[in-house]
């Protein structure tokens, strides 16, 4: 029962996100007629005003739930043992992050989506000024003077690390660009992505979010 009341959390925001516009659209639609016919209007919009309404709340309470229990689930996994080499010269390892929390973004130049995330990595990077927070990104393009090329050109300042083959991607269990995966300061997985959706950034600033306001005390060994 639990994994599929999970899948249904997750899925449920978007779900109802969408609802709520198609709802708020409405609201104006009808607002809008009541400002010159308000006999014909006025029921309906009271109507449509009360399931917005309601439907607002809901939105709000599961999309919280959400984002609460991914970032604070005790049985989530460690995350996988991994050690890389920035082209900055860095080396990190799961061990050495001990203590901090760990956003590795797996991504790659050519790839559509990364490119549209963007701004919102820049966004989590700045708003994220915490020396407990590192933001990592792996990239998988076949050409490292393609990948050094771009970070340049972009302006990127998280460090890098070039994975061509794929081998820490698929440590993580996955095949997919972008991905994200973000690893508490007790080296467990608090939350995993493949793909970017509109949310990402608010699900991903969320947990990051919530992690940071854990005791480094109650981190494991």
């Amino acid at each position: 029962m639990a994994p599929v009341l999970t899948a249904f959390m997750l899925d449920a925001p978007m779900a109802l996100y969408m609802a709520w516009v198609a709802f708020t659209l409405a609201v104006i639609a009808t607002g809008i007629v009541w400002l010159f016919r308000p006999a014909l209007a006025a029921s309906p919009l009271k109507r449509l005003s009360v399931v917005w309404v309601v439907l607002t709340f809901v939105v709000v309470f599961i999309s919280y739930r959400v984002f609460t229990s991914q970032a604070v689930n005790p049985t989530e996994p460690m995350a996988p043992d991994f050690s890389l080499q920035t082209i900055e010269g860095r080396s990190f390892t799961r061990n050495s992050l001990h203590g901090k929390v760990v956003l590795l973004e797996f991504w790659a130049s050519w790839c559509g989506p990364c490119r549209e995330s963007l701004p919102e990595m820049f966004r989590l990077y700045r708003h994220f000024k915490n020396p407990r927070f590192v933001m990592i990104g792996v990239n998988e393009d076949v050409r490292q003077s393609k990948f050094e090329d771009f970070v340049a050109q972009k302006g990127i300042r998280w460090p890098q690390d070039w994975d061509p083959k794929g081998d820490l991607l698929s440590r993580f269990s996955s095949d997919a660009i972008p991905s994200y995966a973000v690893i508490g300061p007790d080296g467990r997985l608090r939350f995993q992505q493949h793909g970017y959706t509109p949310d990402t950034y608010i699900r991903l600033r969320t947990v990051i979010g919530n992690a940071l306001g854990e005791r480094i005390a109650s981190a494991a060994p």
